[in-house]
Order: structure tokens, then C-alpha cells, then sequence
């Protein structure tokens, strides 16, 4: 299911299932390099990353996780500021 965020200029859509099956195949459209990072609290790492991760990986992707605070101050600019940063300086990129 597609939902659109109507924001006017702004506005984008985002996509819902109702599980990670079908998601390399997504990304696959995409043509993106398989390498990558996966951005989430250790809760919901905990609950989905297992899945996640799997589904990735096996489909051929290159990951690593990346942990954020569990609370609305993980979505604020400087944590937007300290990922780029660490993102920039992590061998993955090197490839």
C-alpha cells in the first residue's frame, strides 16, 4: 500500500507491507550499489533486524547497523550532522 504525505511541493509517498520479503526486489528497481547502513534504536533492531538484515544480506547486500538514541531528539539535525560524519569516515564506503 502507498500512502502520499501531502506536503505541496513537498509532499512524497511511502510505501507499507507487510513484511521485508519484498523489499530487495524494491531496492533492486533502484539500481543502487548493494552496500549500505541500516539506521534504528536497539528496540526495534531488536524486533526487526534479524528479518531485516536477512532478507537483505541474502539478496547481496553489504550492511551495517547504526544505532540512535531511543527518543525524539534522534531526529534532529546535529544526530542527522554526527551520522553523516561517521558515514563518511566508515571503510564500508570504500569499496
Amino acid at each position: 500500500m502507498r500512502l502520499l504525505v501531502r506536503l505541496g511541493a513537498r509532499s512524497y509517498s511511502i510505501r507499507v507491507d507487510r513484511s521485508y520479503a519484498g523489499l530487495p526486489r524494491q531496492l533492486e528497481a533502484l539500481s543502487l550499489s548493494r552496500v549500505g547502513w541500516v539506521v534504528s534504536h536497539t528496540s526495534l533492531l531488536a524486533r526487526h533486524g534479524r528479518t531485516l538484515l536477512g532478507s537483505l544480506r541474502r539478496a547481496g547486500w553489504r550492511l551495517d547497523t547504526i544505532t540512535v538514541p531511543e527518543r525524539e531528539s534522534s531526529k534532529s539535525l546535529a544526530l542527522a550532522q554526527r551520522l553523516i560524519r561517521r558515514l563518511a569516515q566508515a571503510p564500508t564506503l570504500r569499496v
